[in-house]
Order: structure tokens, then C-alpha cells, then sequence
């Protein structure tokens, strides 16, 4: 599998698996954003590395015009 494949297939996993979730953590204080958040910073470059190509976006507000 390519690493565009990986990432779609960890963005499906994340997502079905906050939609089974999500009526347990409607009673919590953790919200939907703090849960997608740590999903992106777990599959991103800086943990597991699945998500590749998306550290350019980190740089955005530096690059010139």
C-alpha cells in the first residue's frame, strides 16, 4: 500500500472509531476537537509517521507573499 493509502485507511480507522465512541464521550469533558487533535498528532510526522508530506503546511505562515 502506498503512504496516501495508509493515511486515508488511518483517517477511516479514526473517524468510525470516534463515531462507536462518541455517545461515552458525550459525558466526559474530552470534545470531539481534542479527540481528532490527538488522532492527527499521534498519525502525524512527530509520533507515528503515517501521515507524510503535511509538514509544509507547518511552515505556510513563514513562506514569503
Amino acid at each position: 500500500m502506498s503512504s496516501g493509502a495508509w493515511a486515508g485507511a488511518a483517517v477511516a480507522t479514526i473517524t468510525a472509531a470516534y463515531a462507536l465512541g462518541s455517545r461515552r464521550l458525550s459525558t466526559t469533558p474530552i470534545s470531539s476537537a481534542m479527540v481528532f487533535v490527538g488522532a492527527g498528532i499521534l498519525i502525524g510526522p512527530a509520533v507515528l509517521d503515517v501521515i507524510i508530506g503535511a509538514g509544509w503546511l507547518l511552515a505556510w505562515p513563514l513562506l514569503p507573499g
